[in-house]
């Protein structure tokens, strides 16, 4: 399987997600932001990459949310997680 090539650099840069119109942007330092290209930041939050899963940290108002979505495939193009509902988010690389 493919999956042993994958680490967490291969995520790092600008994604459009099939789940949303505005840019996903992963960081190097492990910081995420979905970010207007005017600049506004709509959310934000850390990552991780971790157990074959993706781990997003966020907040909403003063809670603190997590989500641990596995990842399906992973190439410097595209990728691809299961969301906790089991759909199927695409990620493909914009920059």
């Amino acid at each position: 399987s493919g999956k042993a090539a994958i680490n967490e650099k291969i995520f790092v840069g600008k994604w459009k997600s099939s789940k949303l119109e505005t840019p996903v942007y992963l960081y190097d330092n492990g910081e995420w932001e979905i970010k207007l290209e005017e600049g506004g930041v709509l959310q934000y939050g850390v990552w991780e990459y971790k157990n074959n899963k993706i781990i997003w940290s966020y907040k909403i108002g003063s809670a603190i949310g997590h989500d641990a979505d596995p990842v399906l495939s992973a190439t410097a193009q595209e990728f691809q997680l299961q969301e906790n509902d089991k759909t199927t988010t695409t990620f493909k690389r914009l920059e």
